[in-house]
């Protein structure tokens, strides 16, 4: 998915949470939304980062072995948040 049709989801099935932002600066929010939970991705090592309503990124080091050779690498699984229950559904 690209930022401008997230942008244009959000628009669309939110339309008065963006008030009169501008497409670009809706974009431009996405984007540092984005980094911040890539930053604490990366500082959390192997430690579970939980992101509220969005789910729950859990990151481990495997090893593999390329050309005869061993080494490690950090594999990070995105586990979606489970939807909440209305009421209504209950």
């Amino acid at each position: 998915m690209k930022l401008s049709e997230l942008v244009n989801q959000i628009r669309e099935s939110e339309p008065d949470a963006l008030g009169s932002l501008s497409n670009s600066a809706v974009a431009t929010v996405l984007r540092a939304g984005f980094g911040a939970v890539r930053e604490a991705i990366d500082e959390a090592g192997t430690d579970v980062v939980a992101v509220p309503s969005l789910g729950r990124f859990k990151t481990k080091d495997v090893e593999t072995e390329q050309n005869g050779q061993k080494r490690v690498t950090r594999r990070t699984v995105f586990l979606p948040a489970k939807e909440r229950q209305t009421a209504e559904a209950s």
